[in-house]
C-alpha cells in the first residue's frame, strides 16, 4: 500500500535524477518488427533532418541491409543484454515483461539506458532511434524516456507479416509460422504500450509506392519542413523499391505454412491496422474494434494453456467451470501503466478489469487506459486511503457481480525505502501476475476450492506482531469489530496490500460501511492511517467467514522444480554485486578504524604534551605560590620589627 504523493525514489529516480537532463529534447522512435522496412524510416527521417548518431556508432550494411541496419550498436547491445538477463532473445517465441527482473538488475540497466540516452543525443535537440527489439521491451524504454523528461513519438512501421517471414525464413531460416508469430507478437506489444501516446503508422508497400507523401506525413508528424524540392532527393535516393527481396501476401504464407494459427492472427492484425497506416480510420479507441477483437487473439496464444487443460487442476476427471475473475488496478503513479500493460497483455482475454485513478492523475492517463482496453471499468476518486479505500470502493460492485475471484493490484513506490519499493513491487507482480500459466492455475483453484478466500505471496506474509506501531490500537479496535474474541498472536497480512481474493469472502468488511470520507486526507504518512488499519485485518474478515488464505511461493519456479537458469545467472550476478558492496564496506570500514587509530595516537600525544604543560604550569604556580609566601614572611617580619626601629630612631633623635 503506498500511493504518498511523494518525492520519486524507485528505480527510475535512482537511474535517472531528478533533473532530467534531457528535459525539453524529442526523441523518435521507430517501431515495427524486424524486416519490416524499419531501416528505410529511419534512414529517411535522418535525411529530414533528424540526429541519428554518429555513423560510426551504427551497425554497418550486411548482404540484408545493404543500406545498413541504423541501430545504434550500444542500444542493440543494452537490449540483448536486457533479453538474456529475463531468459530469451530476440526470437523467443514469448518475452517476460521486465518486472520479472531483479530490483537490482532492472536499476542497473536503468543506469545505463540513461547514459545511453545522454549520450546518443550529444548536442542534438532532436534523436530517432530504432531497434526492434524495443518493441517487446517497450515498457522499460518507456520508463526511461518519461524519466529524462523527454517527449517521445513513435513511428510504427507495417508490411505484411507474410512477407516479414519469408524474409526472416531466408536470413535466419526460421520457419513460417514462428515468423509471422514474432510478428504478431512484436506489434502486440508495440501497439499496446504506445496506446494513447503520440504515432504514426506507416506502411512500408505505400513508402516504397508513393515516397513522396508518406515522407510528407513522416516529416509533418516529427515537426520538419517538407517542401517538394526536398522531399524529392531523399525520395529518390533512400527509399529504393529495388531493395524490397520478399513480395506476396496471406495467400503465400498460408501455402507453406497451412492453417497456422499464428499466420491466421497476424494476418487479422495486419488487415485490422493498416487502415490506420492509410489514413482511412482515426487511432481512437472506440474506432478500433477490429484491433481490439485481434487483440484478444493475441492474448489468448499469450497465456498458454487454458487452465482447464492443465494436469495439476483434474478433480475427479472433471473439468473446472469457467472462473469469473477481475482484475482490480489501481493507478497512481501514470508512469507504471505501461509496466502493467506488459504483464496484463499476457493473460487470458476474459478477465475483465477495473481501473481506479485519483482525480488529480495525468490529463492523458485516461486516454490511454480506454486506448488499451476500452473495456475497462475506470473509477475516478479523490486521493484517499491510496489503494484500500479505491478498493473498498470497487468490493461491492465485485460480489454484486458475482465474481469468483480477483486480483488486487496497484502502482507502488516507497518514498523512505528507495530500491526496496521497487523490489517489493517488482517481486509482487511477478508473483501474481508473472506467468500466465500460473495465473490460469489460480483461477482453477479459486473454482475448484469453494473455500478458498485469499491467495498472496508467501514472502508478504506478514505477522501484525511484528508491525505494531504507535497506533496499534487502532488495528486492534479494528479487529476486534470482526472478531470479539480473536487470538491477536495469530493476526496476519500481506504486506503490500497485492494478492488473489474471492471478493464474497472480504463481505464483512463491507458492512462496516467505510466511505471515501472516513480515509485520512493524503499527507505521506507511513503508519496510523485507516487505510493500514483495514490492510491488517483483510485475512481476519476472510476468516470470519469460514474461508481460509494460502500463500503462492516466490516467483520463477517452473512447476516447483528448479530456478530456470536465466534467473540462476541473474541471481548469482547480483550477489556477486552485493558481495562486492560487502568489499568496499569492508575495505571503508577498515580505512576509518585504521584513521580512527591514527586519530586516537595523535590524541595520545597532544593529551601527554598537554599534561607536560599543565605540569609545568602546576610547578610555575607553586614557585610562584613559595615566593608569595615568602613574600607575607618578609612583610611580616618587616611589620613586626617596625616598634623596634621607630624607637631605636626616637633614641638617636633624643641623642
Amino acid at each position: 500500500m503506498d500511493n504518498t504523493a511523494t518525492t520519486l525514489t524507485d528505480a527510475r529516480a535512482v537511474a535517472a535524477p531528478q533533473t532530467q537532463l534531457l528535459q525539453g529534447r524529442s526523441l523518435v522512435v521507430v517501431l515495427g518488427m524486424h524486416r519490416s522496412g524499419t531501416s528505410v524510416m529511419t534512414e529517411a527521417l535522418s535525411a529530414l533532418g533528424l540526429w541519428a548518431g554518429e555513423h560510426g556508432d551504427l551497425l554497418g550494411p550486411t548482404e540484408e541491409n545493404a543500406r545498413g541496419y541504423w541501430e545504434l550498436r550500444e542500444l542493440v547491445a543494452l537490449d540483448d543484454d536486457m533479453l538474456q538477463a529475463l531468459g530469451a532473445r530476440w526470437d523467443s517465441p514469448q518475452v517476460p515483461p521486465s518486472a520479472r527482473l531483479d530490483a537490482p538488475l532492472h536499476v542497473a540497466f536503468a543506469q545505463r539506458a540513461q547514459q545511453f540516452l545522454v549520450k546518443a543525443f550529444r548536442d542534438s535537440l532532436t534523436l530517432v532511434v530504432k531497434d526492434p527489439r524495443m518493441c517487446r521491451l517497450l515498457g522499460f524504454w518507456l520508463a526511461q524516456f518519461d524519466a529524462a523528461g523527454l517527449r517521445t513519438r513513435f513511428v510504427i512501421a507495417l508490411r505484411d507479416p507474410a512477407e516479414c517471414a519469408m524474409s526472416m525464413q531466408r536470413r535466419d531460416r526460421l520457419p513460417l509460422p514462428v515468423g509471422q508469430w514474432l510478428w504478431a507478437d512484436h506489434m502486440a506489444s508495440a501497439i499496446n504500450l504506445t496506446a494513447g501516446r503520440e504515432r504514426l503508422f506507416v506502411a512500408y508497400e505505400a513508402l516504397l509506392a508513393a515516397p513522396q507523401g508518406e515522407l510528407r506525413r513522416m516529416a509533418c508528424f516529427v515537426g520538419v519542413d517538407a517542401t517538394e524540392e526536398r522531399l524529392g532527393p531523399i525520395a529518390a535516393t533512400v527509399v529504393e523499391p529495388a531493395l524490397r527481396h520478399q513480395r506476396g501476401g496471406a495467400a503465400d504464407a498460408s501455402a507453406v505454412s497451412g492453417e497456422a494459427q499464428s499466420g491466421d492472427v497476424a494476418n487479422r492484425m495486419f488487415d485490422a491496422l493498416l487502415p490506420l497506416a492509410l489514413g482511412q480510420i482515426p487511432d481512437e479507441p472506440e474506432r478500433l474494434s477490429a484491433w481490439h477483437v485481434v487483440r484478444a487473439d493475441i492474448m489468448r496464444l499469450r497465456s498458454g494453456p487454458a487452465h482447464d487443460m492443465l494436469d495439476t487442476l483434474a478433480m475427479g476427471g472433471n473439468r473446472p467451470p469457467c472462473v469469473k475473475t477481475a482484475l482490480v488496478l489501481h493507478v497512481y503513479y501514470a508512469e507504471q501503466w505501461s509496466d502493467l500493460v506488459a504483464l496484463l497483455e499476457r493473460l487470458a482475454p476474459d478477465i475483465d478489469v477495473f481501473v481506479s485513478v485519483v482525480d488529480s492523475c495525468e490529463p492523458n492517463l485516461r486516454r490511454r487506459i480506454a486506448h488499451y482496453e476500452p473495456r475497462a471499468r475506470l473509477t475516478v476518486l479523490p486521493n484517499r486511503g491510496r489503494d484500500i479505500a479505491p478498493f473498498m470502493h470497487l468490493l461491492p460492485r465485485l460480489i454484486d457481480e458475482g465474481y469468483a475471484c480477483a486480483c488486487k493490484l496497484h502502482t507502488k513506490r516507497s518514498a523512505y525505502a528507495d530500491v526496496d519499493g521497487l523490489s517489493w513491487r517488482l517481486d509482487l507482480w511477478a508473483t501474481l501476475l508473472g506467468a500466465a500459466e500460473e495465473v490460469e492455475r489460480i483461477r482453477a483453484r479459486f473454482g475448484c476450492d469453494a473455500k478458498l478466500g485469499i491467495l498472496g505471496p508467501a514472502r508478504h506474509w506478514l505477522s501484525v506482531q511484528d508491525y505494531r506501531e504507535a497506533h496499534h490500537d487502532r488495528v486492534v479496535d479494528l479487529a476486534r469489530t470482526l472478531v470479539p474474541s480473536g487470538p491477536e498472536a495469530d493476526w496476519h497480512f500481506f504486506g503490500g496490500s497485492m494478492f488473489w481474493f474471492r471478493p464474497k469472502a472480504l463481505l464483512p468488511t463491507v458492512a462496516l460501511g467505510w466511505s471515501g470520507d472516513a480515509f485520512e486526507p493524503e499527507q505521506g504518512q507511513r503508519e496510523g492511517t485507516l487505510a493500514h488499519a483495514i490492510e491488517r485485518v483483510l485475512p481476519l474478515a476472510a476468516r470470519v467467514t469460514g474461508y481460509w488464505i494460502d500463500t503462492i511461493p516466490a516467483p520463477f519456479r517452473s512447476g516447483g522444480g528448479d530456478l530456470p537458469a536465466a534467473v540462476v545467472r541473474g541471481s548469482a550476478q547480483q550477489l556477486l554485486e552485493e558481495l562486492g558492496k560487502v568489499r568496499e564496506l569492508l575495505g571503508a570500514t577498515e580505512a576509518g578504524l585504521e584513521r580512527a587509530s591514527e586519530l586516537a595516537l595523535e590524541r595520545l600525544s597532544s593529551i601527554g604534551e598537554l599534561n607536560a604543560r599543565i605540569d609545568a604550569l602546576q610547578a610555575a604556580l607553586s614557585h610562584a605560590q613559595h615566593l608569595a609566601w615568602e613574600r607575607e614572611a618578609t612583610l611580616e617580619r618587616l611589620r613586626r620589627s617596625r616598634p623596634i626601629r621607630l624607637a631605636m630612631a626616637l633614641r638617636l633623635v633624643q641623642l
